[in-house]
């Protein structure tokens, strides 16, 4: 068994997977088994999870999928069997340090010592130098249309272990071996880093052409000087996209400017103060971002 999986079965390694997944609650996937369930045999099932991957018979359960609305975005999820949650939690632990380092500075979502915090931050601070045209961005269907062919090829160039992205590739349902497949469940613990992995491609090309952006996830703004450079920022991020096969959503993309106004994750951005609610109360702030802010939305998870 290659390093990086071997260390991430171990039995500390996959008991703190499993603190992790009961801290962050969660109802039973496919296989109808609860957290309490879990728990109650919880030596049994880790040796078992142990087990399965060593000897290579490890196959992911059933999901359980529900729909939640977040704000104004109707998404689908995927619950994971708990046995499921707990070894890409082992995994995610495993890879955050190793993968989160090929990342760029304008990604914020789901990253170690980052947060909607520090992207709000990063706005206020584009726009106080003068950056006030925004292409506000939406990738239509992201996490079920990322190809299945590039994504694996994307974790191969960030992740040296053979054995890991096969088992990622398990989780996604694919070898990646053709191109045409797509998808990846949005609500299991390591989808998330994935989508990271290949949106840093959308990343890296701004990045050369020397636009600002800030990206949650698959949520994005890119900031401009002028209109005409906000208008060439929209067209240059719709090949990158095409080459990656995604697209924009044409009804919610648009340019706009801190004059008009636009919300980036339950917050709304207009001339100089941005606005947001808390515990049923709307809190605005001017100029430059306080550092003892720490009520600002979560953004979704």
């Amino acid at each position: 068994m290659a390093e990086m999986l071997d260390r991430l079965v171990t039995i500390p390694s996959l008991q703190a997977a499993w603190r992790a997944v009961l801290e962050n609650d969660g109802s039973s996937g496919g296989d109808g088994v609860s957290l309490a369930r879990f728990a109650r045999r919880l030596d049994e099932h880790v040796l078992s999870l142990q087990e399965d991957l060593r000897t290579g018979k490890y196959t992911p359960g059933k999901s359980r999928r529900v729909h939640v609305q977040f704000g104004a975005k109707r998404r689908t999820l995927d619950i994971l069997p708990v046995r499921d949650r707990v070894l890409q939690r082992a995994a995610l632990d495993e890879l955050t340090a190793t993968v989160d380092a090929t990342f760029l500075p304008s990604s914020y979502g789901y990253r170690p010592g980052r947060s909607l915090h520090d992207a709000v931050r990063r706005i206020v601070r584009l726009r106080n130098r003068g950056l006030v045209w925004v292409v506000d961005a939406d990738i239509a269907d992201c996490f079920p249309n990322l190809d299945h062919y590039r994504l694996l090829s994307f974790v191969r160039s960030v992740i040296p272990d053979k054995d890991l992205i096969n088992l990622i590739g398990q989780w996604i349902g694919s070898d990646g071996a053709t191109s045409g497949t797509t998808g990846i469940s949005l609500g299991a613990p390591i989808s998330p880093m994935l989508c990271n992995i290949y949106l840093h491609h959308l990343d890296a090309a701004l990045h050369r052409r020397r636009y600002h952006m800030v990206r949650y996830a698959d949520d994005f703004v890119i900031l401009c000087g002028t209109e005409e450079r906000a208008s060439r920022a929209l067209v240059a991020t719709e090949r990158i996209l095409t080459g990656i096969g995604l697209t924009l959503n044409d009804h919610k993309t648009r340019i706009t400017s801190f004059d008009e106004g636009f919300d980036y994750l339950g917050v709304h951005f207009e001339r100089d103060r941005f606005t947001y609610e808390t515990q049923g109360k709307r809190i605005t702030v001017e100029g430059e971002v306080p550092r003892f802010l720490n009520d600002l939305p979560d953004g979704y998870r």
